[in-house]
This record gives structure tokens, sequence and C-alpha cells, in this order.
């Protein structure tokens, strides 16, 4: 039987080795298949076609039983919902920043909700369902659809259908891809994902292929699926810039080669072109973003002859590397706009002063990034967790170690031979295991990577226990056992998540929809706008929407206001948007609000201490805790902790 060949070696490079890693090393490359098993494709067709079976069922398991979308769920069904009936998003919707309104289309990406208005309209006619039901569906389906730009990344990288298999199976149940696109949490994660990965896969191809031809189309499709990803889900934007540095780094340590500035070439040319496509990066406008720039000056820098492989000449490239980075700054600055992300990028400095234990003064709204579960840091050993990596954990950061001892010789002899493909992947590996680490939401992307870098292991592991002696087998069988337990988790994790509304919350928000006048303003906490949007159908003056401008200052003066002595400034915050009612949450939601505030005893209340008097003496800690009225603000509703106050000059 003829032996399979990994094709992703360089023009003149010798073949890599056996092995491949996420943190450096060689890639795998697959012994042939063994007798008997099933011949051409029907083996790795079945086995992605299990995949998929497995996948699906645990993102669907949560539908079956009662659940409510919150938090951006709520508004994500909202525009939904608003598709389905007009065709399209509001051009400024009212519901936002009332009395003004937003523009959606310019802030947020739009792609989830088009796709699910077009699954809708397909579906409805025959299954006679909502629109709720069918973006729940979307979402379980775009989740389980990952299993198949997996596999095909990991057949690319390690040239093994066994090994892209078991990669898919992996991808199925890891639970830091599951717990954040399984139904009843309806988020830009499952497609925004699923295209991102096609993305990379594509990309992974290209720089495998063995000739142009194929190479260009591969970084074409790439660049096509980056702008369906961006069009559905902003993280994505990231995957540019990781891979114009691997280029960067690449032309540094081996020479600029041919697939390499090629792929990037086509991929970052083809994306500037069709960006302005995206309603939200044509506003920005991202195209003359300083850091788009930046990729651009890089992209242009990787043709430059000086870059050429040469074992002795890596000063030099060095040092043009450096003046490209030099004119990329001063581009830059030339062309410095206000920029929609300032917020989050100023998170990642003060977290980094956190984690080495000094004390950051940020300004109030990174004060509440701080605070918000969904940009929270995740500590190393986080990775272990059964809601992230689980048991696979170990195996994904001590890869490119355990593949060099199974396959035989050095380490660092086969990260000197790395060729392209398996050279980016690693590099993608490293930073979004760091991006994981400052932002938990991006597990969801570094939980697929894991399943590919993992996916050889077994097969490296079993295939050469004889050869290599009885260690090997124990530790495939090891290996065995936390895959099984990987699998309990996705299973608790899937039959366990069914997000509800408190009780309390949604009579109070059915008060708002039935007692209050159509076309009214409600104020409330920030975390609670989006709720009063979907389910009272009701205006507010603060929402979720953390990255707008507009947004942060209502809810800075807002925070301001809550914490005075005096109801006088909250009133006035009141009148100024033309809010006549008040929804006020119980008092375990104060801890938000004071840290925006800059109150002094905000870490008190996060770790569960009781307020002195003098520091309880706030116009909202009186309304959550006492449901104190004060002239002017008269309560109309209260039910466990929630009330509704109508505001009467």
């Amino acid at each position: 039987m003829r032996k399979e060949r990994g094709d992703y070696h360089g023009r003149g490079a010798r073949p890599a080795p056996r092995g491949a890693v996420p943190g450096g090393g060689a890639v795998p490359v697959a012994p042939p298949p063994a007798r008997g098993a099933a011949p051409g494709w029907q083996a790795p067709a079945i086995a992605l076609a299990v995949a998929f079976g497995i996948a699906l069922a645990l993102r669907l398991a949560p539908l079956g039983a009662r659940g409510d979308l919150l938090a951006d769920s709520a508004f994500h069904l909202r525009m939904v919902d608003a598709v389905v009936a007009h065709g399209h998003v509001p051009a400024l919707d009212p519901l936002c920043e009332a009395p003004e309104g937003r523009r959606i289309a310019a802030q947020l990406p739009t792609g989830l909700y088009h796709v699910t208005a077009w699954l809708h309209r397909a579906l409805a006619p025959l299954d006679h369902r909502d629109a709720r039901f069918h973006a729940l569906l979307l979402t379980a389906l775009a989740g389980a659809l990952i299993v198949v730009p997996v596999f095909f990344a990991a057949r690319t990288l390690f040239a093994a259908p066994r090994a892209a298999s078991i990669a898919a199976l992996l991808a199925a149940v890891i639970p830091a891809h599951l717990h954040r696109t399984y139904a009843l949490w309806l988020r830009y994660d499952a497609l925004g994902s699923l295209l991102a990965l096609a993305h990379v896969a594509l990309v992974l191809h290209a720089l495998a292929a063995s000739g142009p031809r194929r190479r260009w189309t591969c970084a074409a499709l790439a660049a096509v699926a980056l702008l369906a990803a961006v069009a559905c889900w902003r993280v994505p934007l990231v995957l540019p810039f990781l891979e114009v540095g691997f280029a960067i780094l690449w032309a540094a340590w081996r020479g600029m080669t041919r697939e390499v500035r090629e792929t990037v070439t086509i991929v970052i040319g083809l994306s500037t072109l069709l960006f302005p496509l995206v309603p939200y990066l044509r506003t920005q406008p991202f195209d003359l973003s300083a850091g788009w720039l930046a990729a651009l000056t890089a992209t242009v820098a990787i043709w430059l002859p000086w870059l050429a492989p040469a074992p002795r000449r890596w000063p030099l490239r060095i040092a043009v590397l450096g003046v490209t980075a030099v004119v990329a700054l001063g581009l830059a600055r030339l062309f410095a706009r206000p920029d929609p992300y300032a917020a989050a990028y100023a998170l990642v400095p003060a977290k980094l002063a956190i984690a080495f234990g000094l004390t950051p003064a940020p300004t109030p709204i990174v004060r509440l990034e701080l605070s918000i579960q969904e940009l929270s840091s995740l500590s190393p050993l986080g990775l272990f967790g059964p809601g992230v990596l689980s048991w696979l954990a170990p195996w994904f950061v001590a890869a490119p170690f355990l593949i060099a001892w199974s396959a035989g010789g050095g380490l660092r002899r086969r990260i000197a031979a790395l060729a392209p493909a398996p050279a980016l992947f690693a590099g993608l590996c490293f930073a979004m295991t760091l991006l994981t680490l400052l932002f938990e939401r991006n597990k969801v992307l570094l939980g697929p990577l894991a399943a590919i870098a993992c996916g050889a292991l077994p097969i490296g592991f079993g295939d050469r226990a004889r050869a290599r002696g009885a260690s090997r087998a124990a530790i495939a069988l090891l290996l065995g056992l936390c895959e099984v337990v990987v699998g309990y988790h996705a299973v608790m994790l899937a039959i366990s998540r069914r997000p509800a509304l408190p009780p309390a919350f949604r009579e109070a928000l059915e008060f708002l929809g039935e007692r209050t006048p159509p076309g009214a303003t409600v104020m409330t906490a920030w975390e609670h706008g989006y709720e009063v949007q979907t389910y009272a159908a009701r205006a507010t003056v603060t929402d979720g929407l953390i990255e707008s401008a507009e947004n942060q200052h209502r809810l800075v003066a807002f925070a301001d206001a809550a914490m005075a002595q005096a109801p006088d400034s909250l009133e006035a915050l009141c009148l100024r948007h033309r809010a006549e009612w008040l929804l006020v949450p119980p008092s375990t939601h104060l801890y938000g609000v004071a840290v925006v505030a800059g109150a002094p005893f905000a870490a008190k209340l996060l770790s569960g201490g009781h307020l002195k008097p003098a520091e309880a003496d706030r116009v909202l800690v009186q309304m959550m805790v006492f449901g104190r009225e004060y002239p002017g603000l008269e309560k109309v509703f209260e039910r466990e902790g929630y009330r509704v106050y109508h505001l009467t000059p």
C-alpha cells in the first residue's frame, strides 16, 4: 500500500520529520492505514459524520427544556425578529440609547441576524416554528459544524485521516467550544467561530499547497471566509493580525518564502478590498485604522528582496523589519482617528498590572469591564477547568514535547525543520492561549485548536507502542481515559445549562410592558437593558453594548447619580433622557454600579461585607435595600427586591 505523504513542504525545503505542535516542534506525518481499514474516504467520512452527530446532539440538548434568552442573547433575538419582519435591522433603533436611538449596523455585525432570517424563511413553511426556535437551531448547527474545518485543518497538518477523525471527535465534545455554542445561548460565537476556523483551515491549506494556483485559490477563499466571519463576529478580526505577525517572524527567522508571502498578501490584500462591504467596518472605517495600516505596511515589506532566505543574513532581515515597524508607526500616527475598541485595549494593561501584583488606576469604564464575567481573565490552571479544556489541557500544553518524544529526535531539530503550515498553527495556538488567559471568552476559538493539536497524539502513541515499549501504550491509554473525562464534562455541561429569568424580574418586565404607555423610556442599570428592550418592549437609556461611546457616557452618569446622597442628580438624568420609569434590581446588583462610580465600599460588596450607615446613605442603596421612596420618585411595583419607580415631577 502506498504511503501517504504531507504536501506542506516549501520549495527547496527538506521533508519535515514526524511530529507537530502547538508550541513548536515538528508535525507528525501519519503512517499508512492499517490493513483492513475502510478504503479511501469512507472511514474518515463516517468518523466525521459521527463527530457531527455527537456535536449536534450535545448542542441541541438544552433546547428541549424551558429556558430564556438573557442579556446579549435577548438583544440578538430582537434583532432577528426585526430582520424577519422587515428584511434589515433598524436603521436607528429607538429602544437603545433613548430617546436618540442607536445605529445598529454602524456598531455591530449583523450577519448572524440575516443568516437566521434566511434559515427561518426556509424552515418555517415546513415545521411552523417561530424565529426563536430557528435561531437556536442555527446556533446548534453552526456549533456542531465546527468539526468540519477542524477535520480538514488536521488533515492538512498531519496528512493522516485517523488523526483528522480524532481531532473532529475531540472538537465535538471539548467544553471550551460547547460552552458557548449550545442552544439557549444565542450569541455570535457559534457562527463566528465556525467561519473563523474555516478561514484558518484554508490558510493552512494554502501554505501547504503544492502549486501556486491551488495556493492562490485557497488564500482567496480564506479571505472570503474571513469576510463572512467578521460580518458575524468582531473577534475574528484578530486573525489577520496574527497571520501578518507570523509572516514577519518567519521572515526574520527563516527568510521570506514564496508560500508565506503569497498567502499573506492575498489574504490581506483581498480583505482590504472586501472589508468595506461590512457596514460597521465601513463606518469606522477599518481599512484606515492604525492597526490595519500597519498590517498593510508589513505585507508590502515582505516583498523586499533583502528578506530572501539566507542563513547568515538574519541581522539584515531584522534591520529591514525594524525599519518597516517605524514606517508602520508613522502611518498609524498620520491617520490617527478615534478607535471604537479603545476601551478594550485599555483593559489589557490593567489586567497585566493586576496579574503582576500592581494597583492600576483604571478609568470608570475599565473598572466596569474588569468586573464583567464575560471579559474576565483565566488563570493558567483555569485551562484545566471542566468548562474549558478539561483533562485535555495537560496534553495540549505538553503536545510538542510528547510528539517529539514519541517520534524520536530532539525538539530543537524539529523546530528548525518546521514547514510554514505547522509553524503558523503553532503560533496561533500560542497566541490564542494567551488571549484566552486575558479574556476567557476566547476559549471558543482555543478549544478547536486544542482538538487539532491533540488529534495526532493517539496515533503517535498507539502506532509506536510495540516498537518503543509498553510505556507508550500506557500513555495512550491514559490519554484515552482523559478524553473520556472530557466527554463526560461535555455531557454534564450540555444537560445542566438552563438560563432563566428570575420570576420577580419577569413580573417586573411584565409590569413595564403592560402598565406603562407605549414608547415609554426606562432608566435602569446597564445589565438589565437588553431584557427590558426585548421582553417589555420599552426603550432604555443604557444597555450592555459597552463598546458604544455614548452608552459609556450614560452608564457612568447613571452610576454617579445613583451613588449620590440626594436624588436630585438621578431625577435630572431621567428628565434629560425622558425616562419616566426607573427599574431598580435587588442589592445583589449593586456592585457593578458602585465600581463604575468608584465607591470606596465596592470591594466590601464583592467580599459580602456589610455597609456602614454612612456608606449606605446613597440613593440607589436606599432603594435596593430598603425600597425607599423619594419626592418625585413613586414606587409602583415591588417583588422580591425588584422595584419600579415612576418619576412624578
